[in-house]
């Protein structure tokens, strides 16, 4: 027996294929509890969608349940004494998970792998801004024949607005006295 137990510990995958199985499955059910697991539960555990039962209780569980409509669909009973884990359907947020005014959440520090924006997203949004700014304007202080453009460009259409707010305007006024 303690060789099993030892041996256990090495065990990363369980595949039953090839096995000659048979008979009828009624429920495809995942009972992990009670052991002394730890680290992340899978994202590919999402992705099962015949999962009619799942316990993962009692073991040391940590970080964010992966989003998927299969695990959040559980009651929060079958995460239990997992102190670490947190997210839907826990009430217990993840750290820098807020909640909106809409009652959607917010991704945080541990939601940024599911969600598109992230820190990065932003500082690329700041630095691509400040970029292009600055190509436009060093085009403009270098080149003196893209500056006269530009600024041609700009008093023609200064120009043009103003003509036809004049026009608008005597137009308005003429069906006003009439």
């Amino acid at each position: 027996m303690a060789e099993f137990i030892k041996n256990l510990r090495l065990v990363k995958n369980i595949d039953l294929s090839s096995n000659k199985l048979r008979g009828d499955i009624l429920t495809d059910a995942l009972d992990l509890s009670n052991n002394h697991l730890f680290g992340r539960i899978p994202s590919s555990l999402s992705e099962v969608h015949r999962l009619s039962l799942l316990d993962v209780s009692n073991d040391n569980f940590s970080w964010k349940i992966p989003i998927g409509t299969q695990l959040q669909s559980f009651d929060a009973v079958v995460y239990m004494r997992n102190t670490e884990l947190c997210g839907a359907p826990l009430l217990k947020k993840c750290r820098g998970e807020e909640t909106s005014s809409d009652g959607t959440e917010e991704g945080g520090e541990y939601g940024v792998e599911d969600k598109f924006i992230s820190d990065g997203y932003f500082i690329s949004l700041g630095l691509g801004f400040v970029v292009g700014l600055l190509g436009v304007c060093g085009t403009l202080l270098v080149n003196k024949s893209m500056r006269n453009l530009c600024f041609k460009l700009l008093n023609d259409a200064r120009d043009w607005i103003y003509v036809r707010t004049r026009i608008y305007k005597l137009k308005i006024l003429k069906t006003i006295k009439f």
